[in-house]
């Protein structure tokens, strides 16, 4: 008897003392809801090309990101300005023939469930909060069964958006969650 409440004892207090994230930590959508954000998931993958009117290259910025998930790649991202943009050497046929968005919101972080980054940006304070949205690619990408997380920069026009049922301000979480 000892012996399990010391097990028991040892079980709780580990799993108190490494807060998991949860579904609810996340701001789940389905792939049309995504395709508002400039999303695109196919069975082919998950793709993304936006460049940011807001954001320039006299700033010292690119404000280009394009990024693509498919079967065989984890995830592939390309920072690139505007000048490059019509001469990007893209891998998938899918990215090349997507639509260019022109969002002002952007992700910042891309990566998974578990804090994993394939995407960092090193220009984010530590307090400012992001909308990390979740995609399940199980069911959708061939010999995928993860979660990526893209986190938002959170802007007006990602209110607008998005549904008008879904509170941003629930799933804000700063960077070091």
């Amino acid at each position: 008897m000892g012996i399990i409440n010391l097990l028991f004892f040892i079980s709780v207090f580990t799993l108190s003392s490494h807060p998991e994230k949860t579904e609810a930590d996340f701001l789940y959508l389905n792939s049309e809801q995504l395709s508002s954000l400039g999303l695109n998931l196919t069975k082919k993958g998950l793709f993304y090309k936006n460049l940011n009117p807001n954001r320039t290259e006299s700033e010292g910025r690119n404000p280009g990101l394009m990024f693509y998930c498919t079967k065989d790649n984890y995830l592939t991202t390309t920072i690139f300005d505007e000048s490059e943009s019509k001469d990007l050497p893209y891998k998938m046929g899918s990215l090349k023939k997507m639509k260019m968005t022109n969002n002002d919101f952007y992700p910042v972080l891309i990566g998974d469930t578990n804090g994993n980054m394939s995407l960092e940006n090193r220009n984010i304070y530590s307090d400012q909060k992001l909308l990390p949205v979740a995609i399940n690619l199980n069911g959708t990408i061939k010999n995928r069964k993860d979660v990526i997380i893209v986190w938002f920069k959170p802007t007006e026009s990602i209110k607008q958006a998005l549904p008008e049922n879904i509170e941003i301000e629930r799933y804000l979480q700063e960077r070091n969650n």
